[in-house]
């Protein structure tokens, strides 16, 4: 079991309006363990890389050789800062620098 699997329920990855498709996708992301992967990977690298934002982490899941592209960055951010797992604290400017908790 990962660090992040009580994250993930399938409702919590799409909205009850969203169609048919995005409520298999969401079931299928689950069931095949991939978004508590992508949130491990994604917390890791926060953890190595602290104060990136969303351009610098793709950068540093790259220059590593994971498998996170912009979108399921994007994604496991949302996930994790939902469950508290990272911050975002204000800066002053507008970019979102990321923090592990």
């Amino acid at each position: 079991m990962q660090q992040t699997d009580w994250l993930f329920a399938p409702q919590t990855l799409r909205r009850n309006s969203d169609p048919a498709p995005s409520h298999a996708a969401a079931e299928a992301v689950v069931r095949s363990g991939a978004a508590a992967r992508q949130a491990d990977q994604l917390l890791g690298l926060i953890r190595r890389h602290p104060g990136r934002d969303v351009s610098g982490l793709v950068a540093a899941a790259q220059h590593e050789r994971l498998e996170l592209d912009r979108a399921a960055i994007s994604k496991r951010l949302s996930d994790l800062h939902r469950a508290g797992r990272i911050e975002t604290p204000s800066t002053g400017t507008r970019a979102r620098l990321w923090f592990a908790r």
